[in-house]
Order: C-alpha cells, then structure tokens, then sequence
C-alpha cells in the first residue's frame, strides 16, 4: 500500500529547555512545549498543539533527579516513559 503525504519539519527558533514553540515550515502545526514544574522531587512539561487548541495534549512527568516517569495523554492514560524511552549519558552509566 502506497501512502502519500508530506512529512512534518519542525524548527525551533528559542533554543530553550523550559518552553518552546517548534513550528512546522509550512506552517501545518505548532507544538508548543513548556515546563510546569521543577523542584527537587519532579520536573514536568506539557505539549499541545496550538492551531488546535490551548488544551495539553501530552503531560510528561520525570521524577527525581531526572529519572523517568509516566507520560499522560488527553485520554487519561499513562503509560511508564521506561517501555519507551532509556536515559543514556555521555558516560555510559
């Protein structure tokens, strides 16, 4: 089956950790991205996609010092950030 369509390029102009906006080149989706919350017990962010709507869209929770969490959709469903993603470092601890 043959699928066409135009994959998304996305182009970030802050360059910041704690909030951005990555706007697609033909301007077919904006991904905004901020954090809600950083303490020493948790750091959170949320995305959503405003030329929809304000409402997150994805909730990412990461635990103490920086380990991962959950990751949460509109559905009200969390999924562990583990089954998906593995932390790495320079080191390779």
């Amino acid at each position: 089956m043959t699928t066409y369509g135009m994959p998304y390029f996305l182009s970030d102009k802050t360059g910041l950790l704690t909030g951005s906006e990555f706007t697609d080149v033909n301007d077919r989706v904006r991904l905004v991205y901020r954090c809600t919350a950083n303490d020493s017990t948790r750091k959170a962010y949320i995305i959503y996609d405003s030329t929809v709507t304000e409402v997150p869209s994805i909730a990412l929770d990461f635990g103490p010092d920086d380990s991962l969490g959950t990751i949460s959709f509109q559905s009200d469903r969390s999924l562990p950030m583990k089954k998906y993603l593995s932390k790495v470092s320079m080191l390779g601890r």
